[in-house]
């Protein structure tokens, strides 16, 4: 009789402590990242097409730079969930410079964008053309 006690006192601890790790653990999983497919463009030509990801709140930086003739491209991004107000939309902070020829173009948008849907902005028209644009896709990783 004693065992036949012990052992659903034995099962239910067990039980327990299972479900308690389950839940520590899947609170460590919930981070949730960011794939965003970019273009670049300035002076109306196509500069390059990165594709950045980022975990959610943290800065991605990808910079390419070229020699011949000298060129340098950065682009530093933090992705977040937008506000409420935007169902299933994305909010991404730019940071993007442009170094070629002498000349820079910086530019730091915020776009807000629905997750699978292009989003693009433009600065500054220069002879007609906008001096950079920044096209954006994100998708949640």
């Amino acid at each position: 009789m004693k065992l036949f006690a012990a052992r659903p006192r034995f099962l239910y601890f067990a039980t327990s402590s299972l479900v308690v790790c389950s839940i520590s653990i899947s609170a460590f999983a919930a981070t949730q990242s960011y794939l965003m497919t970019t273009q670049v463009y300035v002076d109306g030509a196509l500069i390059s097409s990165p594709k950045i990801i980022s975990n959610s709140g943290e800065t991605a930086k990808i910079t390419q730079v070229s020699e011949n003739p000298h060129r340098e491209l950065s682009v530093k991004v933090v992705a977040t969930e937008a506000p409420s107000s935007s169902a299933n939309a994305i909010l991404m902070k730019f940071d993007v410079s442009y170094v070629a020829n002498g000349k820079t173009v910086k530019a730091s948008p915020q776009i807000i964008a629905r997750a699978g849907e292009p989003a693009s902005i433009e600065v500054g028209p220069v002879a007609g053309k906008p001096e950079m644009k920044l096209t954006v896709t994100a998708t949640r990783q």
